[in-house]
């Protein structure tokens, strides 16, 4: 997949996407073909979906990407199915997703653990959980590993038609920077 100068350019050739959303995370792992072969019944060619890190890493250092303790987390499952369907997959694992998730994404552990995260007012009092400081040296720090854990397990084995759809990653589309 390569950019052209006016399309994307798969396997050298110009590449329209069709794509609507299926958040595998709000949908039990039962319907999720249901609702990928309609995107792909109704003519598109790509599917894309949050990844919320709250959802993922839902302890400090606990990661689950395959379902083991939830089956909804089988975010890597979701994107092999995709494939199956022949649709390409983009990814969006924030760090923020805002996509009415409670925190915007961000695990509470992260503003609990670690309150240097938090954004503050002009009297230095926290705005709220869901304000990250993105100057926040350790959110940053924290957010990076997220995003190559993530990159690593789930986008990079996924990356080509031989082994999975995954097409593109977006990092935070909807932000409240502070």
């Amino acid at each position: 997949c390569t950019v052209g100068e006016n399309a994307l350019l798969l396997n050298g050739k110009k590449t329209f996407l069709y794509s609507g959303e299926v958040h595998y995370f709000r949908i039990p792992t039962r319907y999720w073909a249901k609702h990928l072969k309609a995107l792909a019944d109704a003519g598109c060619n790509a599917v894309s979906t949050y990844v919320p890190w709250s959802w993922h890493e839902f302890e400090e250092g606990r990661f689950d990407l395959t379902g083991k303790t939830h089956p909804e987390r089988d975010v890597a499952g979701f994107a092999d199915l995709a494939a199956k369907y022949n649709l390409f997959v983009t990814l969006k694992p924030g760090p923020y997703v805002m996509a009415e998730t409670t925190d915007q994404g961000i695990p509470r552990w992260l503003t609990r653990e670690y309150p240097d995260t938090l954004a503050l007012d002009e009297n230095g009092k926290p705005w709220g959980p869901e304000y990250i400081c993105f100057m926040s040296h350790r959110f940053r720090d924290k957010a990076a590993r997220w995003l190559t854990h993530f990159s690593r397990e789930v986008v990079v084995p996924r990356q080509d038609r031989r082994h999975g759809a995954v097409i593109m990653m977006q990092l935070c589309n909807e932000i409240g920077m502070f």
